[in-house]
């Protein structure tokens, strides 16, 4: 993989093995969401190192450092976040996490360390005329995510931002590629909570009873026609149901399952439709059975919506690191959701993914054999440190 423009090497190498440490020890003991406290305190004390104001205990863990270099006003947030996910990592990398359960397998690990050494290189280098803030989020994966929660406590009401911008790790692109879309670029998203009443009875005498589990079968099965037959074939949605926990003996009738999973739409009109439909389906399905369904909706995510001034900042920023031919500006939005778009409805900005793949099987996100790919912390700091000088140039003075 090879960068276009230099940069300061040197500069950038040091970093890099930082980098490359910082993540591989928060790979290692990686926390869940709202429980950041470790990761927490690496940043807030690297950030005091390096001069930044640091506010700590934000939402619980967040982090906020702010730098003010020259006289220029206008003012740039970066945004990392910092949670793991309640997965058992199943890799066999040496610095393979140590918590039974809990794993960096969505790459913020790799997002906190990216923002922590374009922090270093704009503190060290100080190339930029105006205020700098950088925060470290939790509870991105969490149900009621950390980007609401801080807006929703006022955490961030100080603060006069300009532009917001963010990054997610991007396997299915191969390392050496960015990727940024103009307009709404992640789907709008909301969790869902099904629980299904039954009747206990002997497996051997089931007629005395009513099989929730069946029951939530059906559900399952009617949940996929909203896609196909309710939503429009113009708007993009998705109904994934992802978790089923149901019965307590291979002998009895299930009288209780609840079901978990997400809803995911273009934009949040699609997942209002689709909330509609699944409540009339949950209902009346299992009321054809003779069982009781319920479904509770809660810690809806909004659509990810670029502004094109930043998307065009983007587009040079990361220009100038991998050069024009590696930044792709035509792909289709993401059905996946991400809290960023919180900070996006307060101001503008832009979210966009850096390569992390080596291959074209490379693992997902949220697979259980995952793992950041460090050769893209560089990319991913020089493009945040690119942006920053690009929104406060040297030698501004209003």
């Amino acid at each position: 993989m090879q960068l276009r423009r230099t940069g300061n090497r040197e500069v950038w190498a040091e970093i890099g093995t930082d980098m490359k440490r910082w993540r591989r020890n928060l790979h290692m003991w990686p926390e869940l969401a709202y429980e950041e406290t470790r990761t927490a305190s690496l940043a807030a004390l690297l950030l005091t190192e390096w001069g930044f104001d640091v506010t700590t205990g934000l939402a619980e863990t967040g982090v906020l450092g702010t730098l003010r270099v020259g006289s220029g006003s206008r003012s740039i947030l970066l945004r990392a976040d910092m949670d793991a996910l309640p997965i058992q990592e199943r890799s066999c990398i040496e610095h393979a996490s140590e918590r039974p359960n809990i794993a960096h397998l969505c790459g913020h690990d790799g997002h906190t360390a990216t923002l922590l050494g374009a922090a270093r290189y704009l503190a060290e280098q100080r190339n930029f005329s105006g205020t700098l803030h950088v925060l470290f989020q939790p509870a991105e994966e969490a149900t009621i995510s950390g980007a609401a929660t801080l807006l929703r406590n006022g955490a961030l009401d100080h603060l006069d931002v300009d532009a917001v911008y963010g990054l997610h790790t991007w396997p299915a692109l191969m390392a050496g590629n960015v990727a940024v879309h103009d307009g709404t670029a992640m789907a709008a998203a909301d969790f869902f909570e099904v629980e299904i009443g039954g009747k206990a009875a002997h497996a051997g005498i089931p007629g005395l009873g009513c099989d929730a589990i069946v029951a939530a079968s059906q559900v399952v099965s009617a949940l996929q026609t909203i896609v196909s037959r309710t939503v429009s074939p113009n708007d993009l949605a998705v109904v994934t149901v992802g978790t089923i926990q149901g019965g307590e003996a291979s002998t009895q009738v299930a009288d209780r399952v609840r079901m978990t999973g997400t809803v995911r739409g273009a934009d949040d009109s699609v997942v209002g439709r689709v909330r509609t439909s699944m409540g009339r389906i949950v209902t009346q399905v299992c009321a054809a059975l003779g069982a009781r369904g319920t479904v509770e909706f809660r810690g809806a995510v909004p659509a990810v919506v670029n502004a094109s001034r930043c998307v065009q900042n983007v587009v040079a920023a990361a220009g100038r690191v991998v050069g024009r031919g590696g930044v792709h500006t035509n792909i289709p939005p993401s059905m996946a959701a991400e809290d960023f778009a919180f900070l996006l409805g307060k101001w503008p900005g832009c979210f966009f993914w850096l390569g992390g793949g080596t291959s074209a099987d490379s693992p997902s996100l949220h697979d259980p054999t995952f793992d950041f790919n460090d050769e893209t912390l560089v990319i991913g700091a020089r493009i945040f440190a690119e942006i920053v000088e690009l929104e406060l140039p040297a030698g501004t003075q209003l």
